[in-house]
């Protein structure tokens, strides 16, 4: 199957649009000029908390330990500030590029991810209630079951890999940020 960016981004679009769905692409992807655009967060919460100074940074780093982490597979985890999100690795010749990120969920081990949250306010002199308020109005909860997520994402990391593959073969270099 010859998949092309713009089949990637009708489906990115599709999901978005149609499920309500936070998808953001992370990783070699930024380097595709058309993927850019969903390498941003677009729940409130998330842009919200990228206000603080500093966080975006924060967020940055924090994306090379789930490259890190992404070399085990697929996994479900609560960001800095208290964000449940599925993270799906996207690999080409067994070697990590990027990940998906599925999420804004509440409501798997909220007591951590309140933690986090408590933890990032204090540190940034934010206030808590505020930042609770936000995180209530703007995450969905519950927690899609890991089956229902697959069915949505792994064509997605199909399309994605597939593409990966194909732009490789053409000798670009756009694979090898992460070498």
């Amino acid at each position: 199957m010859n998949v092309t960016i713009e089949d990637i981004c009708r489906y990115l679009d599709f999901m978005i649009e149609q499920g309500s769905y936070y998808i953001t692409l992370h990783g070699d992807f930024i380097t595709i000029p058309e993927l850019i655009r969903y390498n941003i967060h677009l729940n409130p919460y998330c842009h919200h908390i990228k206000t603080t100074c500093g966080s975006w940074e924060e967020c940055i780093k924090k994306q090379c330990n789930v490259l890190e982490k992404c070399r085990e597979g697929e996994f479900y985890g609560i960001c800095y500030a208290g964000v449940g999100e599925y993270v799906y690795p996207v690999t080409l010749a067994g070697k990590v590029h990027g990940f998906i990120s599925f999420g804004s969920f509440k409501g798997r081990n909220e007591k951590m991810a309140l933690e986090k949250l408590r933890h990032f306010a204090t540190k940034n002199h934010l206030n808590t209630d505020i930042l609770l308020k936000i995180r209530d109005d703007c995450l969905i909860e519950p927690v899609p079951k890991r089956c229902s997520v697959d069915t949505i994402i792994r064509p997605l990391v199909f399309m994605l890999e597939s593409y990966l593959e194909k732009t490789s073969q053409l000798g670009s270099d756009s694979t090898d940020l992460y070498s």
